[in-house]
């Protein structure tokens, strides 16, 4: 067939033109030509939280930069490139970008006669974990992740783009880089920082007390507690006094808890009660006590 009876028609959601035979008018093709160069954009926007690399290997940088038209709107089909401006953090890769190092790259992005520049921080991460569980209040406002981060030559990386997929979103779910309480519950998050995976156990408790209690030499106070599984924590207001007052409890199955003091867990069948007493003889004692009601594992 003559190449003048061919043409090209936009497949732009897949980028792949395909070749059909031509059966409309010349006229029709200088109008399909035209679409198929696609709208020109009038400015890009750098998105600068993408442009933390915390991975090793090569990335694509194209969820960095998004070309819009005149009315602000993305173009979807827009053609940008990029080049490193300067630094020597980061090599490029044919169409992606390498951190070889710590430290920050300027890249530049251009897309027909528009461009923008933007810093790629390079903080690759070798190694992270979270040994803690993620513990939230219902009604709470949501919160960071705290992920303590290595990098190859095993010092702290602050800087991260973590990637968090809750898996039961009745519990908790992410808004951007927070991950914000939806119901009393347990679950698990996957937490990807560059290359490396791991996960983390969610919980979140409904908030039963909070207030400060001060109590002389045997002086004691009691609160109930109703059925459930609750965790009972006392914190001394003043840093420097590690006091505490004597606990007890009546009708409630409590143990302290082995990694934090003045802590204890307690599971309470039908109703129960605790008891806080000032030790006789000792000098009075202030506390900031804080009860929450854990998610219910007995079967």
């Amino acid at each position: 067939m003559h190449p003048l009876l061919q043409t090209r028609s936009c497949n732009r959601r897949r980028g792949h033109p395909r070749t059909r035979v031509l059966t409309v008018p010349w006229v029709l093709l200088l109008v399909s030509a035209l679409a198929c160069q696609g709208e020109p954009p009038a400015r890009l926007v750098v998105d600068t939280a993408a442009l933390v690399v915390n991975a090793q290997g090569p990335v694509s940088l194209a969820d960095a930069v998004t070309a819009m038209n005149t009315e602000g709107k993305p173009i979807d089909d827009a053609t940008i490139e990029w080049a490193v401006d300067s630094g020597s953090a980061a090599v490029q890769q044919d169409d992606r970008l390498r951190c070889t190092t710590n430290g920050d790259v300027r890249v530049r992005f251009t897309a027909g006669a528009v461009q923008a520049t933007g810093t790629v921080r390079c903080r690759p991460v070798s190694h992270f974990s979270i040994s803690d569980a993620i513990v939230l209040l219902t009604g709470s406002a949501p919160q960071p992740v705290a992920v303590p981060a290595l990098d190859p030559d095993g010092r702290p990386v602050t800087e991260m783009r973590a990637s968090i997929r809750i898996k039961d979103t009745t519990v908790a779910r992410m808004r951007g880089q927070l991950v914000e309480p939806v119901a009393r519950g347990s679950t698990v998050a996957d937490i990807t920082v560059g290359e490396q995976t791991t996960f983390a156990y969610v919980t979140v408790v409904d908030p039963v007390l909070n207030e400060r209690v001060d109590l002389a030499p045997s002086e004691f106070r009691s609160w109930p507690l109703q059925a459930g599984h609750f965790r009972i924590s006392m914190v001394p207001t003043n840093v420097a006094d590690r006091a505490l007052p004597e606990f007890r409890s009546n009708r409630a199955n409590c143990a302290p808890s082995g990694r934090e003091v003045g802590t204890w867990n307690c599971v309470v069948d039908s109703s129960g009660t605790f008891v806080m007493q000032g030790k006789a003889g000792k000098p009075p004692v202030s506390v900031q006590l804080a009860v929450v009601r854990m998610p219910d594992t007995r079967r």
